[in-house]
Order: C-alpha cells, then sequence, then structure tokens
C-alpha cells in the first residue's frame, strides 16, 4: 500500500492536509515502549477524531482506527487495527528494527451507505457508497527508530 499526502481517493477523505472535509480534524500521537533485551516493540496510538459520521461508523463495528505500519530493514507492511480512542499492540521480538514509518488512518470494515459526512467539500455531490477497506482518514505519517 502506498499512501502519501498526494493520493486521491474517489470519495472524502478526512486529512489535515485535504478540505474534502472542511471543520473537522483527525490527530493521534504515537508512542513506543522498547525492551533492550528481546528487541520487542509496543506500539501506543492515542486518536482524536471531531468528525462525528466517521466516529459514530468507528463506533457502530463499519470502520475501524488503526496504523499502517512500515518497516523497511524487517519487510513488515500491515494495517495494525487499534482500540480508539486509545490503543496498544505489542509486536513479537525483532518484527520492527530501524526507522519504522507509521500512519494513522480509519478504514471501512464493511459496506458503508449513502456516505456523506458533515462538512463535505462543494465539489462532492451526493452521497457515496464505499465497500470494505476504503479509507476514510488519515493523519500525517510518523516516523521512530527502533534500535538495533
Amino acid at each position: 500500500m502506498k499512501i502519501s499526502e498526494t493520493t486521491s481517493f474517489p470519495f472524502p477523505v478526512l486529512a489535515p492536509w485535504s478540505d474534502d472535509i472542511e471543520g473537522a480534524t483527525i490527530s493521534a500521537e504515537i508512542k513506543f515502549r522498547e525492551e533492550k533485551e528481546t528487541s520487542q516493540v509496543t506500539l501506543h496510538c492515542a486518536a482524536s477524531i471531531d468528525q462525528p459520521e466517521i466516529a459514530d461508523l468507528i463506533h457502530k463495528g463499519l470502520a475501524t482506527f488503526g496504523c499502517y505500519v512500515r518497516c523497511v530493514d524487517t519487510g513488515v507492511r500491515r494495517l495494525q487495527p487499534m482500540s480508539f480512542p486509545s490503543g496498544l499492540h505489542e509486536f513479537a521480538p525483532g518484527a520492527l528494527l530501524g526507522y519504522v514509518y507509521i500512519r494513522p488512518m480509519v478504514w471501512t470494515v464493511s459496506k458503508v451507505s449513502s456516505y456523506k459526512p458533515t462538512g463535505l467539500h462543494p465539489e462532492y455531490v451526493g452521497s457515496f457508497d464505499i465497500g470494505p477497506g476504503a479509507i476514510l482518514a488519515l493523519d500525517y505519517e510518523q516516523v521512530i527508530e527502533v534500535s538495533r
């Protein structure tokens, strides 16, 4: 999966760099703990989403919050679901080494019909039927460095 601040989507996506959905924000704070002896990393993420439809989809189980985790040194590339608004995940020892890129996001886990978020930019007309796996919100990618 290749996602950046320039990726285009056929439906509105909440992101700090986009005006697809106005008057709403997503932000996430990422912290990690590293056990030096075992090379095990625990990732903690606290998120805030003040867009009511997206938050409602998460609470109803139609969408989930998590992070796309990418580690070049070990080859890990995964969407890691996390509890919302705060969650953690323990990675296997040695799974993450060197620079690790983490992008908080929200994606659908089942079909969402007639999606029309509050604050929708006028260029979007009508509502959207979105399938599972569609990205609804993105935050800036963050980088951590795990010791070797």
